[in-house]
Protein backbone atom coordinates (compact mmCIF):
# COMPACT_ATOMS: atom_id res chain seq x y z
CA UNK A 1 0.00 0.00 0.00
CA UNK A 2 1.12 3.63 -0.88
CA UNK A 3 1.62 4.87 3.18
CA UNK A 4 -0.69 8.23 2.64
CA UNK A 5 -0.04 9.52 6.00
CA UNK A 6 3.56 9.04 5.05
CA UNK A 7 2.94 11.30 1.94
CA UNK A 8 0.99 13.86 2.96
CA UNK A 9 4.15 14.49 5.16
CA UNK A 10 6.27 14.58 2.27
CA UNK A 11 4.56 16.97 0.42
CA UNK A 12 4.53 19.68 3.37
CA UNK A 13 8.41 19.33 3.35
CA UNK A 14 8.40 19.63 -0.36
CA UNK A 15 6.44 22.47 0.31
CA UNK A 16 8.27 24.41 2.75
CA UNK A 17 9.06 27.82 1.63
CA UNK A 18 6.74 27.95 -1.12
CA UNK A 19 3.97 29.84 -0.55
CA UNK A 20 4.23 32.94 -2.87
CA UNK A 21 4.81 30.27 -5.52
CA UNK A 22 1.87 27.93 -4.00
CA UNK A 23 -0.73 31.52 -3.99
CA UNK A 24 0.80 32.08 -8.47
CA UNK A 25 0.00 29.02 -8.83
CA UNK A 26 -3.16 28.65 -7.59
CA UNK A 27 -4.14 31.35 -9.83
CA UNK A 28 -2.23 30.21 -12.89
CA UNK A 29 -4.13 26.46 -12.69
CA UNK A 30 -7.38 28.08 -11.64
CA UNK A 31 -8.28 25.28 -9.18
CA UNK A 32 -10.99 25.31 -6.60
CA UNK A 33 -8.73 22.80 -4.47
CA UNK A 34 -5.91 23.29 -1.54
CA UNK A 35 -3.12 23.86 -3.26
CA UNK A 36 0.22 23.73 -0.86
CA UNK A 37 3.08 24.75 -3.28
CA UNK A 38 4.65 21.68 -4.65
CA UNK A 39 6.77 22.03 -7.17
CA UNK A 40 6.08 19.78 -10.62
CA UNK A 41 9.83 18.16 -10.31
CA UNK A 42 9.59 17.26 -7.20
CA UNK A 43 6.14 16.04 -7.41
CA UNK A 44 7.63 13.42 -10.67
CA UNK A 45 10.28 12.68 -8.50
CA UNK A 46 7.77 11.81 -5.51
CA UNK A 47 5.66 10.05 -8.09
CA UNK A 48 8.49 7.91 -9.70
CA UNK A 49 9.76 6.46 -6.47
CA UNK A 50 6.11 5.54 -5.06
CA UNK A 51 5.47 3.87 -8.65
CA UNK A 52 8.22 1.16 -8.42
CA UNK A 53 6.72 -1.42 -6.36
CA UNK A 54 2.84 -0.47 -6.80
CA UNK A 55 0.07 -2.92 -8.63
CA UNK A 56 -3.23 -1.99 -9.98
CA UNK A 57 -5.22 -2.50 -6.41
CA UNK A 58 -2.67 -0.50 -4.46
CA UNK A 59 -2.79 2.71 -6.60
CA UNK A 60 -6.60 1.91 -7.25
CA UNK A 61 -6.96 2.02 -3.13
CA UNK A 62 -4.71 4.92 -3.08
CA UNK A 63 -6.92 7.31 -5.38
CA UNK A 64 -10.02 6.26 -3.18
CA UNK A 65 -8.01 7.25 -0.14
CA UNK A 66 -6.39 10.50 -0.93
CA UNK A 67 -7.67 13.94 -0.21
CA UNK A 68 -9.90 15.14 -2.90
CA UNK A 69 -9.60 18.75 -2.17
CA UNK A 70 -5.88 18.72 -2.29
CA UNK A 71 -4.63 19.29 -5.65
CA UNK A 72 -1.09 17.88 -5.48
CA UNK A 73 -2.51 14.73 -3.48
CA UNK A 74 -4.87 13.96 -6.92
CA UNK A 75 -1.80 15.57 -9.14
CA UNK A 76 0.90 12.70 -7.48
CA UNK A 77 -2.05 10.36 -7.87
CA UNK A 78 -2.36 11.15 -12.14
CA UNK A 79 1.49 11.00 -12.14
CA UNK A 80 1.95 7.54 -10.53
CA UNK A 81 -0.47 6.17 -13.02
CA UNK A 82 1.54 7.24 -15.59
CA UNK A 83 4.65 6.17 -14.29
CA UNK A 84 3.63 2.57 -13.06
CA UNK A 85 4.28 -1.06 -15.40
CA UNK A 86 1.05 -1.81 -15.55
CA UNK A 87 -1.22 -2.77 -19.03
CA UNK A 88 -2.71 -0.04 -21.19
CA UNK A 89 -6.43 -1.38 -19.94
CA UNK A 90 -5.24 -1.45 -16.30
CA UNK A 91 -3.82 2.14 -16.82
CA UNK A 92 -7.02 3.21 -19.01
CA UNK A 93 -9.40 1.81 -15.85
CA UNK A 94 -7.04 3.93 -13.21
CA UNK A 95 -7.31 7.26 -15.26
CA UNK A 96 -10.72 6.81 -15.63
CA UNK A 97 -11.09 6.89 -11.67
CA UNK A 98 -8.62 10.04 -11.34
CA UNK A 99 -10.44 11.91 -14.00
CA UNK A 100 -13.69 12.28 -12.17
CA UNK A 101 -10.87 13.91 -9.28
CA UNK A 102 -9.33 16.71 -11.65
CA UNK A 103 -10.38 20.23 -12.08
CA UNK A 104 -7.63 21.78 -13.34
CA UNK A 105 -5.52 21.66 -16.84
CA UNK A 106 -2.55 21.38 -14.94
CA UNK A 107 -3.75 18.21 -13.95
CA UNK A 108 -4.45 17.01 -17.38
CA UNK A 109 -1.36 17.80 -19.19
CA UNK A 110 1.03 16.77 -16.34
CA UNK A 111 -0.38 13.03 -16.42
CA UNK A 112 0.09 12.31 -20.36
CA UNK A 113 2.81 11.26 -22.31
CA UNK A 114 3.64 9.89 -25.58
CA UNK A 115 3.46 6.29 -25.08
CA UNK A 116 -0.33 6.33 -24.91
CA UNK A 117 -0.44 5.04 -28.08
CA UNK A 118 -2.11 2.41 -28.75
CA UNK A 119 -5.69 0.88 -30.46
CA UNK A 120 -6.92 0.85 -26.62
CA UNK A 121 -5.56 4.61 -26.06
CA UNK A 122 -6.70 5.85 -29.41
CA UNK A 123 -10.45 4.50 -28.17
CA UNK A 124 -10.51 5.60 -25.11
CA UNK A 125 -9.38 9.52 -26.37
CA UNK A 126 -12.26 9.34 -28.49
CA UNK A 127 -14.33 8.01 -25.74
CA UNK A 128 -13.47 11.22 -23.37
CA UNK A 129 -14.04 13.63 -26.53
CA UNK A 130 -17.82 13.02 -25.79
CA UNK A 131 -18.06 13.22 -22.09
CA UNK A 132 -19.95 16.06 -20.30
CA UNK A 133 -16.76 17.09 -17.86
CA UNK A 134 -14.35 19.44 -19.36
CA UNK A 135 -11.44 18.32 -17.92
CA UNK A 136 -12.29 14.73 -19.58
CA UNK A 137 -12.33 15.87 -23.12
CA UNK A 138 -9.46 18.04 -22.34
CA UNK A 139 -7.41 14.60 -21.77
CA UNK A 140 -8.61 13.16 -24.66
CA UNK A 141 -7.46 15.88 -27.62
CA UNK A 142 -4.46 16.11 -25.15
CA UNK A 143 -3.67 12.32 -25.75
CA UNK A 144 -4.45 12.85 -29.33
CA UNK A 145 -1.93 15.79 -29.50
CA UNK A 146 0.73 13.47 -27.88
CA UNK A 147 0.33 10.48 -28.85
CA UNK A 148 -1.74 10.65 -33.00
CA UNK A 149 -0.54 13.46 -34.98
CA UNK A 150 0.77 11.20 -37.65
CA UNK A 151 -0.14 10.33 -41.13
CA UNK A 152 -2.32 7.13 -40.30
CA UNK A 153 -4.09 9.39 -37.85
CA UNK A 154 -4.62 12.72 -38.42
CA UNK A 155 -7.48 12.58 -40.89
CA UNK A 156 -9.12 10.53 -37.99
CA UNK A 157 -7.84 13.19 -35.10
CA UNK A 158 -9.43 16.37 -37.54
CA UNK A 159 -12.93 14.48 -37.59
CA UNK A 160 -13.05 13.44 -34.18
CA UNK A 161 -12.55 17.21 -33.25
CA UNK A 162 -15.05 18.21 -35.47
CA UNK A 163 -17.78 16.06 -33.51
CA UNK A 164 -16.56 17.95 -30.30
CA UNK A 165 -19.57 19.24 -28.40
CA UNK A 166 -18.15 20.58 -25.13
CA UNK A 167 -17.17 24.33 -25.71
CA UNK A 168 -15.54 25.20 -22.34
CA UNK A 169 -12.75 27.31 -22.00
CA UNK A 170 -10.00 24.73 -21.16
CA UNK A 171 -11.41 22.38 -24.50
CA UNK A 172 -10.94 24.97 -26.81
CA UNK A 173 -7.76 26.01 -25.62
CA UNK A 174 -6.50 22.18 -25.97
CA UNK A 175 -7.71 22.06 -29.36
CA UNK A 176 -6.44 25.22 -30.60
CA UNK A 177 -3.14 24.28 -29.52
CA UNK A 178 -3.32 20.40 -31.18
CA UNK A 179 -4.20 22.73 -34.44
CA UNK A 180 -1.12 24.79 -33.84
CA UNK A 181 0.83 21.43 -33.36
CA UNK A 182 -0.59 19.65 -36.37
CA UNK A 183 0.33 22.14 -38.70
CA UNK A 184 3.89 21.60 -37.56
CA UNK A 185 4.10 18.52 -39.73
CA UNK A 186 0.66 19.15 -41.92
CA UNK A 187 0.76 22.88 -42.64
CA UNK A 188 -1.94 22.51 -45.58
CA UNK A 189 -3.92 19.84 -44.42
CA UNK A 190 -4.19 21.94 -40.96
CA UNK A 191 -5.21 25.18 -42.83
CA UNK A 192 -7.69 23.36 -45.24
CA UNK A 193 -9.46 21.88 -41.75
CA UNK A 194 -9.56 24.94 -39.77
CA UNK A 195 -12.09 26.31 -42.73
CA UNK A 196 -14.65 23.77 -41.57
CA UNK A 197 -18.20 25.16 -40.10
CA UNK A 198 -17.86 22.75 -37.24
CA UNK A 199 -14.77 24.71 -35.96
CA UNK A 200 -15.86 27.33 -33.83
CA UNK A 201 -14.58 31.18 -34.88
CA UNK A 202 -12.76 31.43 -31.33
CA UNK A 203 -10.64 28.31 -31.81
CA UNK A 204 -9.79 29.09 -35.28
CA UNK A 205 -8.74 32.51 -34.79
CA UNK A 206 -6.64 31.06 -30.90
CA UNK A 207 -4.98 28.47 -33.11
CA UNK A 208 -4.04 30.24 -35.96
CA UNK A 209 -2.36 32.66 -33.53
CA UNK A 210 -0.83 29.88 -31.56
CA UNK A 211 0.87 28.99 -34.95
CA UNK A 212 1.88 33.03 -35.38
CA UNK A 213 4.04 32.82 -32.47
CA UNK A 214 5.73 29.80 -32.71
CA UNK A 215 9.26 29.48 -34.52
CA UNK A 216 8.66 26.57 -36.32
CA UNK A 217 6.64 28.28 -39.38
CA UNK A 218 8.76 30.00 -41.71
CA UNK A 219 7.92 34.03 -43.16
CA UNK A 220 6.24 32.68 -45.84
CA UNK A 221 4.45 30.51 -44.10
CA UNK A 222 2.99 33.26 -41.26
CA UNK A 223 2.08 35.65 -44.15
CA UNK A 224 -0.08 33.04 -45.23
CA UNK A 225 -2.00 32.60 -41.60
CA UNK A 226 -2.24 36.00 -41.03
CA UNK A 227 -4.48 36.18 -44.71
CA UNK A 228 -6.17 33.24 -42.87
CA UNK A 229 -6.97 34.95 -39.94
CA UNK A 230 -8.57 37.37 -41.82
CA UNK A 231 -11.17 35.36 -42.54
Amino acid sequence: MIDINKLRSELMKLALGNDKYATGNKRIVNTKQTLIGVRIPDLRKTAKELSRAVTFDKIQAFLTSLDKENFEEIMIGGMIIGYAKLSDAEKIKLFQKYLKLVDSWAQIDSITNRKMNTDEWWKFATECLESPDEFTVRFGVIVMMDNFLNVKHIDQVFRSLRQIKHSGYYVKMAEAWLYAEAAVNFYSETLAELKHAEINDWTRRKALQKMLESYRFSDSQKSEIREAKKL
